[in-house]
């Protein structure tokens, strides 16, 4: 729960949501696409500080071919606005070697990385993930507004390369414990290059735990896209997508241990 504040999460993850695309191995000749987003792990040594991690759904890096993938991140201009630009991100070392930590049971992978120093973007902190607890707490259940930001078909909303904010509602039950529910679906339109971009709430006076919390602002991520759902038998998609809880992404980002960079 955070006081109103703190800044808007919607406005922090367009600003820290990006395109991550690169060579495809699944389809040759092809380039794959998805979304990625940043968030801040806090640095042990320095606590005012926080390390740039890029969180996405494992099938998108391991789809890349090669050592580099390309996020696609913005600068401020002269004129007010915003420039977009290619920014390099290594995925594998000369020899071969994942830069990258995936998760061992769910579709999520993160990975320390340096960006510009221009960006001047502002990212939500790791302690903003509802893991199981939070979302008991909160008593988060079906019908539940959550936002997501992406990249539909590797689309921005606009030339200077912003994602796309869509809505829709929490469509499954039960949503805890992440470990035996393994995802949640998500009703909203989802397409190829969403996968990987972060799904979340922002809920003011919301009533839980017997009490309306009013003049509250309660905003956190929840999961992120892992792939869109499809009638099994003519393969036609049917708006909903399934998303790795929060708790996977938590736990993805501790396997990356204390930020050593400078």
């Amino acid at each position: 729960k955070v006081n109103a504040t703190v800044p808007d999460i919607s406005t922090l993850l367009m600003q820290t949501t990006f395109r991550l695309e690169g060579p495809s191995k699944s389809k040759p000749g092809r380039t794959s696409v998805g979304t990625a987003f940043i968030m801040g792990k806090p640095i042990a040594a320095q606590p005012d500080r926080a390390a740039y991690v890029l969180v996405t759904a494992a099938h998108v890096l391991d789809d890349i071919q090669g050592s580099i993938a390309v996020l696609r991140v913005r600068r401020p201009d002269k004129d007010g606005g915003f420039e977009p630009f290619n920014w390099f991100i290594p995925l594998r070392s000369v020899d071969g070697k994942t830069l990258y930590t995936r998760h061992g049971e769910a579709d999520v992978a993160a990975m320390f990385v340096v960006l510009p120093n221009d960006l001047n973007v502002t990212v939500v902190p790791t302690t903003m993930l509802a893991d199981d607890k939070a979302i008991q707490n909160l008593e988060i259940h079906p019908g539940d507004e959550l936002l997501c930001v992406g990249f539909p078909y590797g689309v921005s909303v606009n030339d200077a390369g912003f994602p796309v904010l869509r809505t829709g509602v929490v469509s499954s039950y039960p949503l805890v414990p992440a470990k035996k529910v393994k995802f949640i679906a998500f009703d909203f339109r989802v397409f190829g290059g969403n996968s990987g971009g972060p799904v979340y709430f922002r809920f003011s006076n919301r009533y839980y735990q017997g009490s309306t919390h009013l003049g509250n602002i309660t905003q956190s991520i929840i999961g992120l896209v892992t792939e869109q759902v499809s009638d099994t038998a003519t393969g036609t998609p049917i708006s909903l997508a399934r998303i790795v809880p929060a708790q996977f992404i938590s736990e993805t980002i501790n396997m990356l241990g204390e930020y050593t960079g400078k």
